[in-house]
């Protein structure tokens, strides 16, 4: 596997993820499987989109088509990303910049 899914840690009901590494088609239904294991559990989530080294729209599709279904379900997930500009750059060019929002440094 070229990524990482990481419950780091729960407050108030509110998991916090970390996922890092490749978002690729090649790993869309691992990724997907393990984000669903952890937000079945949890009403609201935190992902923190970190150290990503390569993103396809396989990948960009997944995270929007999670949020909207974690979302029609009644429970709350919030995409983060720390300013890279690699991801800024994919983000922009895919039309995918309303997904996630900019974490402060």
């Amino acid at each position: 596997m070229s990524f990482e899914v990481r419950l780091d840690s729960v407050s108030e009901n509110t998991a916090k993820i970390f996922l890092e590494g490749s978002l690729i088609v090649r790993d869309a239904a691992a990724i997907q499987a393990e984000l669903l294991t952890i937000l079945r559990t949890y009403s609201r989530a935190n992902i923190h989109l970190q150290n990503i080294e390569r993103i396809d729209v396989a990948g960009l599709q997944l995270l929007s088509a999670l949020k909207k279904s974690v979302e029609v379900e009644g429970k709350r997930i919030q995409l983060l990303f720390e300013p890279d500009e690699y991801l800024q750059r994919v983000l922009a060019l895919s039309g995918f910049t309303h997904l996630v929002s900019k974490e402060k440094v």
